[in-house]
């Protein structure tokens, strides 16, 4: 036994051989097993940069975050300490280590996220949990955290994308978001850059940089840009583009869309900084050994994640009581506006149950329905939704061969504005499609009023072109703008 779980999951880990695992089966009780997956690693003055100033503004309103507990992870953590949360600003959680003999590779985790996370919010505590990239250890970091008491769980972790009966991770951030915490899933010569999939265009794989795939294309001292799959290594990307004469490579970042276990919702949600972030570093950049100077210039979603989880923290702080769920297919909903998002006008509410009816409509089974919400569930007596249907901000839709050419999908609005306030639609279509929006006008006389609108998409049959197109529809009052980004894949009818 490695662990038992109390809080994200009713589950344990433990090392079994294949046979013992499969004599499992056949206990009583047994719902299901698989083996552990490994994650990778996604490892100022960005405030200003955010519209955050000392002394005013939401900075202030928010009183900087203060008694907000942000729970963030490192590396290599044996097992999950226990912890006074509201003792300290920030903790060092190691049941075998102090904080000075911790290795330079944890202190850089370290200081990167006090960088971000204390910018921020700086007035928020920290509960730092150091972790491998295992399945099993980072679990176990979310279970004791629920237990802590924590407010924000900020994973700078990632890797493909599963179903989500069978991701533990996303599993973990369900039950969190349950108990009211929020999970925040972020050469010195000038070369010329090139995108692989634009080298051959007849080769479907050409754009993960697959094993040969570039060969005899034009991409000898160029920086080549990769995207992540093709079930291919990130280190096999590389050779290939090495083999081929590239000079360097750019794997496009796991971040980005589209939502591949769930095309109805777009992803990403939100973006953050997180280019040529300045932050602490463990050793000179120089291998200058007299020298205090020990920063570098960072960049990647270690960096997005911890300032996200900073904004966060600070909507915690001045609204208590909002119920805060995590939030085109490279900017999601745009870059994030903290001190617009602290008086955004409407919201979109998702609360836990609304998740049963969509995971029954992704067609998945009773017993993996069941077994990511932790109860019996016969999805043919419960009510089942398109995934597009799910009430999210933003609008995924497909048309295709299988899809309809005429798509209706609706949303509800909660007033957290003026009690009084009328909103008008404005319509920006993708390029080929036709939308439509009723009501066009919404009037609300109260505070955390609802209200419904339905979004036509129509595919016209002169429309014959293939990929992507991006579009939005924008509800605006006198005083606020509220825009929902509308992604459109268009496939071969």
């Amino acid at each position: 036994m490695i662990y038992s779980y109390r809080h994200v999951f009713k589950v344990f880990a433990a090392r079994l051989s294949a046979d013992e695992a499969k004599a499992m089966e056949n206990k009583e009780g047994f719902i299901s097993a698989r083996p552990e997956r490994e994650l990778s690693l996604h490892t100022t003055h960005s405030p200003n940069f955010l519209g955050l100033n000392q002394n005013t503004g939401f900075w202030q309103e928010s009183n900087y975050g203060k008694g907000v507990i942000i729970e963030s992870w490192t590396r290599s953590f044996p097992e999950p300490p226990r912890l006074a949360m509201k003792e300290c600003l920030l903790r060092l959680l190691n049941g075998k280590e102090s904080a000075n003999s911790i290795s330079p590779r944890v202190q850089m985790c370290l200081a990167m996220l006090m960088a971000a996370f204390v910018g921020i919010a700086p007035l928020a505590h920290l509960a730092i949990y150091k972790v491998c990239s295992i399945e099993s250890d980072i679990l176990a970091a979310m279970d004791t955290a629920v237990d802590d008491g924590v407010d924000i769980l900020s994973l700078s972790l990632g890797g493909s994308s599963f179903n989500f009966y069978n991701d533990f991770i996303a599993l973990g951030a369900f039950i969190a978001m349950e108990k009211g915490i929020l999970p925040i899933d972020f050469p010195k010569t000038l070369l010329p850059l090139v995108y692989a999939g634009m080298l051959n265009t007849s080769d479907s794989d050409i754009r993960f940089c697959t094993v040969g795939s570039l060969n005899n294309t034009d991409v000898r001292g160029k920086i080549v840009v990769c995207e992540i799959g093709g079930f291919i290594t990130r280190i096999a990307k590389g050779r290939a583009v090495k083999d081929a004469g590239g000079a360097g490579m750019i794997i496009v970042n796991p971040a980005s869309g589209p939502n591949t276990a769930s095309r109805g919702i777009l992803k990403p949600d939100i973006l953050g900084p997180g280019v040529n972030i300045l932050a602490a570093w463990p050793v000179s950049v120089e291998n200058n050994t007299d020298t205090n100077s020990t920063f570098n210039i960072i960049s990647g979603t270690s960096m997005s994640c911890p300032h996200l989880s900073g904004v966060a923290a600070l909507l915690k702080s001045a609204h208590p009581d909002w119920y805060l769920p995590a939030n085109v297919f490279a900017t999601g909903s745009g870059h994030v506006n903290p001190s617009k998002a602290n008086d955004p006008g409407l919201v979109y509410d998702i609360l836990p149950t609304d998740y049963t009816p969509y995971l029954c409509g992704l067609n998945y089974t009773n017993r993996q329905v069941g077994s990511f919400l932790r109860r019996r569930v016969n999805c043919s007596e419960e009510s089942s939704i398109l995934e597009g249907q799910l009430n999210y901000p933003s609008f995924a839709v497909t048309f295709g061969r299988f899809q309809p050419t005429t798509q209706t999908y609706n949303r509800t609005v909660t007033n957290v504005g003026d009690p009084s306030s009328s909103y008008t639609v404005e319509i920006v279509p993708p390029p080929g499609i036709d939308v439509i929006v009723e009501p066009s006008k919404l009037d609300f006389v109260e505070v955390n009023q609802e209200l419904q609108y339905q979004v036509t998409f129509s595919r016209p049959n002169s429309t014959t072109n293939i990929g992507y197109v991006q579009g939005h529809i924008k509800w605006n009052s006198s005083k606020h703008s509220v825009r929902s980004p509308i992604a459109v894949t268009l496939q071969m009818m």
